[in-house]
């Protein structure tokens, strides 16, 4: 038989390692995307004006463009795990039998950070961040797409 302490163990190692994949897979976008706006930059600014740099020049943009809205539902979607994981660890904090009586709920760690968590709702979960870079980097994509079409 699972018992509380070791769902509640496990809850708090998941809600990490969701943290963890959540940003780790923003840095991932950001690295490729800037990759793929510095080959941009470079080749547009060269003196090479031939069909097939313009042909480099779309693709890449293409590449970036597509990229976007793909990876911000990805973010969402962890956050959206990270939020789930974070109720079941408040609630089960909140069972009688986890706790020794005398612990306050002020001192339990899940429920401690839930009120921090609701008054700075739109930067401490993040779905906004993980949501609006990736959007950013598509519309940039796309002004860079019609840069290298009119060049």
């Amino acid at each position: 038989m699972i018992a509380n302490k070791d769902v509640y163990a496990t809850l708090t190692q998941m809600i990490v390692q969701v943290e963890n994949i959540s940003w780790n897979r923003f840095y991932n976008f950001l690295m490729g995307s800037s990759i793929l706006v510095l080959a941009w930059g470079t080749l547009y600014a060269s003196d090479h004006k031939g069909w097939y740099v313009k042909l480099v020049l779309v693709l890449l943009c293409l590449v970036g463009c597509a990229s976007g809205p793909p990876w911000a539902k990805m973010g969402v979607r962890a956050r959206n795990h990270l939020e789930v994981l974070f109720e079941m660890a408040c609630a089960l904090e909140s069972h009688h039998a986890v706790w020794e009586p005398d612990v306050r709920m002020s001192d339990r760690p899940f429920s401690a950070i839930a009120p921090a968590r609701k008054e700075a709702e739109w930067y401490s979960k993040n779905v906004f961040i993980l949501r609006a870079v990736p959007w950013a980097f598509s519309i940039l994509n796309l002004s860079m797409l019609l840069a290298s079409i009119v060049r």
